[in-house]
């Protein structure tokens, strides 16, 4: 999301040309109406009520004030984070990140909730009935049709994974595809993709959650701890190779394997063991939210 935002802002007019964004959580964004109600709280978690004042804390206050905003566990984790309109954000940021020229890749992990739900006590004591709530939190008018659609796309999936699913068009997938609708009404040229691999550890719960492709992308696998997240299996080699190979050709020359998006076949790239150029995946599922 704070690619999005660099591209969004003048301040970094000239400064790159070529934009690869990995899950962006752009639900992130914040107006300035919301900035200062964030700020508010801020304020009065570190127990003062100016800015200047937050000059005189210690970092362990800031970082108290810090820790007892975040435990209010809002769904947007909005924060600390990109806020317009501002100096060097004068405009809405998907719009302007819209219309700039670069070429811009993007995608999202299959599962991208798993990360933060898969082992939450709502995951444990998930029940039709929370389940409900869970859903009438995201989709309020449409609650039966979207339970039912996503155990239509999820099947064999535990009631907590099917909310996870939800939570993932939410909170990064509906989001990113969006943004590559609005590019592709712009004419900015726009790639999007999809990292479906599962990850096998912990007996597969995490599936393909948010930060699993980092390791696939830069081709770091080896690195300490990296197999704890992804486990040790031989097809990790063949995803990284793959994925990899993606970003290098568009970093050297701007070329990826795939078609452009756009708003007839959106066509996106599937990452996994087998690769595949997708037209439109699930479209149930984006028309649902989109509506």
């Amino acid at each position: 999301s704070s690619v999005i935002a660099l591209m969004a802002s003048p301040l970094s007019a000239g400064l790159f040309h070529k934009v690869w964004s990995m899950s962006p959580s752009i639900g992130q964004y914040r107006n300035a109406e919301r900035g200062d109600e964030l700020a508010a709280k801020f304020l009065r978690a570190a127990g003062v009520a100016h800015d200047d004042e937050l000059l005189a804390l210690t970092s362990d206050q800031l970082l108290a004030a810090q820790a007892a905003l975040v435990a209010e566990n809002g769904r947007a984790f909005d924060y600390f984070a990109p806020t317009w309109p501002g100096a060097g954000l004068p405009r809405e940021i998907v719009r302007a990140a819209a219309d700039h020229p670069a070429r811009l890749v993007v995608g999202t992990t299959r599962d991208e909730n798993r990360l933060f739900g898969a082992f939450s006590p709502d995951a444990a004591s998930m029940d039709d009935a929370k389940m409900r709530k869970f859903f009438a939190g995201m989709l309020p008018a449409r609650v039966d049709e979207a339970i039912g659609l996503y155990r239509e796309h999820r099947p064999g999936e535990t009631d907590a994974q099917v909310v996870m699913a939800a939570q993932t068009d939410e909170g990064f997938r509906q989001r990113a595809i969006r943004l590559a609708e609005k590019r592709a009404k712009a004419g900015t040229p726009t790639h999007m993709y999809w990292f479906t691999w599962a990850s096998p550890a912990f007996g597969g719960v995490l599936g393909s959650c948010h930060a699993i492709d980092s390791p696939f992308t830069f081709h770091n696998l080896d690195q300490p701890g990296v197999e704890l997240f992804t486990g040790d299996g031989a097809d990790r080699a063949v995803v990284a190779d793959q994925v990899a190979a993606q970003v290098l050709s568009f970093a050297t020359d701007g070329s990826v394997a795939w078609s452009p998006y756009d708003l007839e076949s959106r066509r996106t790239w599937r990452f996994d063991v087998e690769c595949e150029e997708i037209a439109d995946p699930e479209p149930r599922l984006r028309t649902l939210w989109n509506s």
